[in-house]
């Protein structure tokens, strides 16, 4: 059985029914450019929802107003997402509902969605890289520690002697100790 199968006996009945252009039996289907397009619609709608809720609850963290100002536009990066989004769901119209072809118009929509998710990618990583960044260009002209979570070799910061752990030897195992007992014999269970 093909992926499409499921899909198609969904959409229009009988299944050949899909691959044709304008059958001349009876059918039944959905409108598959509709389904298509409002998913496209709602995706827009949440990422929109993603990118403007935490706005507001950011602005009222108690944080200097830099700090906050930072945060909110690491969000705000969202915006470009969601216009590589709605350029997406233009090009879904163009294809799926304007055209007669999809497969032929189609080729904007597979561009503008790689687009969209590598925008998305890249708005998540710039966080840790410019923090990151920060933290090294701080390091190069001796302002701060850079932040710990970042992936280039520092100097171990100094520690206070009463935060150090204090590691004992591993006693030897002796003669008593769990790892040299023998396992248990296993006798097969009792049915009644």
């Amino acid at each position: 059985m093909t992926d499409i199968e499921p899909r198609t006996n969904i959409l229009r009945r009988p299944i050949k029914a899909y691959w044709e252009l304008e059958p001349k039996y009876h059918y039944k289907c959905l409108n598959d450019p509709d389904i298509v397009f409002s998913a496209s619609v709602i995706n827009i709608f949440t990422d929109f929802l993603v990118t403007a809720i935490p706005m507001p609850l950011i602005w009222s963290l108690k944080l200097p107003a830099r700090q906050r100002l930072a945060v909110i536009s690491i969000f705000a990066l969202g915006i470009f997402v969601n216009v590589a989004g709605s350029v997406r769901t233009v090009y879904v119209w163009k294809s799926m509902v304007a055209s007669y072809d999809a497969t032929w118009f189609g080729w904007p929509v597979l561009v503008a969605a790689a687009v969209e998710i590598n925008l998305g990618l890249v708005c998540r990583r710039i966080n840790t890289q410019t923090t990151c960044l920060t933290g090294t260009l701080d390091l190069l002209f001796g302002t701060s520690p850079p932040p710990s979570h970042c992936s280039f070799p520092t100097a171990p910061a100094p520690v206070h002697p009463q935060h150090q752990l204090q590691l004992q030897p591993a006693k030897p195992p002796t003669e008593t100790s769990v790892i040299n007992q023998p396992l248990p014999e296993l006798s097969p269970p009792q049915h009644q």
